[in-house]
C-alpha cells in the first residue's frame, strides 16, 4: 500500500514538474535561430540531454523544418537578444 502511494506521489511530481517547465521555458533553433515554445507533451516525451553549454532538446524548427538540438532558453529571454540588437 505504502509503494503505491509513493508510486503515486513521484508520477505526480514529475507531471507537476514537467507543466512548469513547460510553462517558464522554451527553445532556440541552433541552425536558424528561432524561439519557439513546445506542449507540455512533446516537452515530456522529447529527447533531451545536457551539452556543454546548457540542455537541448531534439525538436524541429517551425521556422526552418529542420531537426536541431534546440537550446533550452527561459520564457523571459525569449526576443531580448534580438530586441537589443534592433536597439544597439
Amino acid at each position: 500500500m505504502w509503494a503505491l502511494i509513493g508510486l503515486v506521489a513521484v508520477v505526480a511530481g514529475v507531471v507537476l514538474l514537467v507543466v512548469w517547465h513547460a510553462r517558464n521555458f522554451a527553445y532556440r533553433c541552433r541552425r536558424c535561430g528561432n524561439e519557439f515554445a513546445v506542449s507540455t507533451t512533446l516537452d515530456f516525451v522529447g529527447p533531451h540531454g545536457l551539452w556543454l553549454d546548457g540542455g537541448w532538446k531534439l525538436l524541429r524548427c517551425p521556422r526552418c523544418h529542420r531537426w536541431t538540438r534546440a537550446r533550452v532558453i527561459g520564457r523571459r529571454k525569449m526576443g531580448s537578444e534580438a530586441g537589443a540588437r534592433e536597439e544597439g
